[in-house]
């Protein structure tokens, strides 16, 4: 199964379809393509927080991971204001990366302490 048909899945809600295929191969990139990190927003916004949980713990998503930008995913969550995506990366060993040099300002307002 594409990368491309694993996130339309989620996003239609077959979640238990979309776990059993998770696997290495996964192609992240597409989840930050098309304008505004768009298809992993629809993962977020369609309570898909398994596949993200899962894509985190099976290190396909590394919330602590740096892109060529000098961004990180959780950056990007914070930025974007998907809080379900933020407590899940915090969860999974995004905590480091608040308190990075590399990306003073992370905002933190939608972290729970």
């Amino acid at each position: 199964m594409s990368s491309l048909l694993l996130v339309s899945a989620a996003a239609g809600g077959k979640v238990e379809e979309v776990l059993e295929h998770l696997d290495k191969g996964f192609d992240t990139s597409i989840l930050f393509d098309h304008g505004g990190q768009f298809l992993l927003s629809i993962i977020v916004e369609d309570s898909c927080a398994e596949v993200l949980g899962v894509l985190i713990q099976r290190n396909i998503l590394e919330p602590t991971r740096i892109d060529r930008d000098g961004w990180n995913i959780l950056y990007y969550a914070c930025h974007c204001e998907w809080p379900k995506f933020v407590d899940i990366a915090l969860e999974y060993g995004g905590k480091s990366i608040l308190k990075s040099r590399t990306n003073k300002g992370v905002p933190t307002h939608l972290v729970n302490n």
